[in-house]
């Protein structure tokens, strides 16, 4: 309603419309219809490509590994599960779909492997069971996941002006983290954390790591604050 239709010293003719003590209006004058309310639903997240195949298989210790490629790499994908003793399993039904959604990212080394994360065993049994009745009991026994697990074991690494023996090492504190020690990041939020070896100490407590599953990936940086440490117990194969 105008400003104007209000009643003030200027315009004392105007009045308001009479109103029942119970918010109804009185008899004689109708009701004005409620707004309907607008409602917006939120749009699909569209910043990740559609998963085109899943690559999965059980790494020589038994544990469970499973990634998703998009189309792009689905056919490096392929090659790679072929070097590695994995499995592909195209995505072209709606069951494998779900499970795909529910997987992490895999990504495609320069050497032609790949990077696939751990799985729960339960929900690599569920991507099993798509798999040929023929290939399942094959697909129960494990593998070799990442190829490259021996390698990063006597890989060379830069330590200022020389380069020094990756030996493994455990620190129970994080001012002992040093050059050739073992320790757990992460490659992102909602990602699993996997042991990496420090290769070189940075300037404001920062680290340059190498994963020790896939020494094939390029070395990263984390500060202090997104390392975690092992257990001085814990083994590792």
């Amino acid at each position: 309603m105008h400003a104007a239709a209000y009643p003030s010293p200027s315009n004392p003719a105007v009045s308001l419309p009479r109103l029942s003590i119970l918010g109804h209006p009185p008899k004689g004058q109708a009701s004005l219809p409620l707004p309907v309310p607008t409602i917006i639903k939120p749009k699909p997240a569209t910043n990740a490509p559609p998963a085109a195949l899943v690559l999965f298989g059980l790494d020589e210790r038994g544990k469970a590994h499973g990634a998703w490629f998009a189309k792009e790499t689905a056919e490096a994908a392929v090659a790679a599960a072929e070097t590695m003793g994995m499995f592909s399993l195209p995505v072209e039904d709606d069951a494998v779909r779900s499970l795909a959604g529910q997987l992490p990212q895999g990504k495609i080394f320069p050497s032609g492997k790949a990077f696939v994360p751990f799985v729960k065993a339960s929900f690599y049994d569920a991507l099993m069971a798509h798999l040929p009745e023929s290939e399942r009991d094959r697909a129960r026994q494990p593998v070799r996941a990442s190829g490259g697990k021996e390698a990063s074991r006597t890989e060379a690494a830069s330590a200022g002006t020389g380069t020094a023996t990756v030996q493994r090492d455990k620190p129970e504190d994080w001012s002992k983290i040093k050059v050739g020690s073992l320790v757990l990041a992460s490659d992102g939020p909602g990602d699993g954390w996997y042991e990496a070896n420090v290769v070189e100490v940075l300037p404001e407590e920062k680290f340059k790591l190498r994963w020790y599953e896939w020494p094939d990936l390029p070395d990263f940086v984390r500060p202090v604050t997104d390392i975690a440490l092992l257990h001085p117990r814990h083994q590792i194969a």
